[in-house]
């Protein structure tokens, strides 16, 4: 299901979702469901026939994502998922998850009080300033209690299992299930074991890059012998247990068993 709410030059877009992360982060493993909404441009073509013909009307680049997301095996109404997505990058994918304890606590509460601030969502996107419409913002909070209300009501159906659901055939590593998917409504996943995805996350205040051995970063060498331990990124100077096999030192150079560089691993964008 998906709802839109269009104004000026920005809107809104409500759609259920089931989602399988096939590099999910610490903690996050398993398939998550729930309510996806985002602020996207919208744009009105031109009249493709009389002035009675229909208006073409699309709805393009996103700037800002809220995911009200559970884990499918977990408590209804926990959030334990849930997370927003400050920005995108030019080819439209998700800055890294960003978990809020008053996120959590109060989705559709926050969410209302974001959707009060379209010049706040926009500045954190850095977006351009004609981004939108002078009259986007006060029409966004004049509409903020309805979409939140939208919002309550796909949440309640998916917890029914009427929406957000896993697809009839879930034998892969990554599913993305609902109406926000690729042209033609195809479901976008990974065969299971075909991943070798790079991940990197954030643990206690400090990055580590992980990097599977079938996809070495630019500059890594493995170090032959030993048995195979957990990739790692090594800091400056870090000396490696011995027997262990470097995976990836950023773009350093290795030198026997240290790196001499530190890795230059990149946060992930689930």
């Amino acid at each position: 299901m998906l709802q839109a709410f269009a104004f000026g030059k920005v809107g809104v877009v409500v759609g259920d979702i089931y989602f399988l992360d096939p590099d999910p982060h610490p903690g996050q493993e398993g398939p998550e469901h729930g309510v996806r909404v985002e602020l996207r441009a919208f744009d009105r073509g031109e009249l493709k026939s009389s002035i009675y013909s229909a208006v073409p009307i699309s709805v393009g680049k996103p700037f800002w994502r809220v995911d009200l997301l559970e884990a499918v095996d977990g408590k209804p109404g926990s959030f334990n998922r849930t997370h927003h997505h400050p920005k995108f990058t030019p080819k439209w994918d998700p800055t890294p998850r960003v978990f809020l304890r008053e996120l959590s606590q109060d989705p559709l509460g926050w969410l209302a009080g974001q959707l009060a601030d379209l010049p706040g969502i926009l500045d954190r996107a850095e977006a351009p300033p004609d981004t939108a419409d002078p009259a986007d913002a006060g029409s966004l909070k004049e509409m903020a209690p309805a979409i939140v209300a939208v919002t309550s009501m796909m949440l309640d159906k998916v917890r029914a299992g009427e929406l957000g659901q896993a697809p009839d055939d879930d034998a892969a590593d990554s599913i993305r299930n609902g109406w926000l998917l690729s042209p033609g409504g195809a479901t976008p996943r990974t065969p299971r074991g075909a991943s070798d995805r790079k991940r990197s996350y954030r643990t206690r205040g400090y990055r580590r890059h992980l990097q599977r051995e079938t996809s070495p970063s630019p500059g890594a060498r493995p170090i032959a012998g030993g048995p195979t331990v957990p990739p790692v990124s090594p800091g400056r100077g870090t000396l490696l247990p011995p027997g262990a096999r470097l995976i990836a030192c950023g773009r350093g150079v290795i030198a026997g068993q240290t790196c001499r560089a530190g890795g230059t691993g990149r946060r992930r964008s689930p």
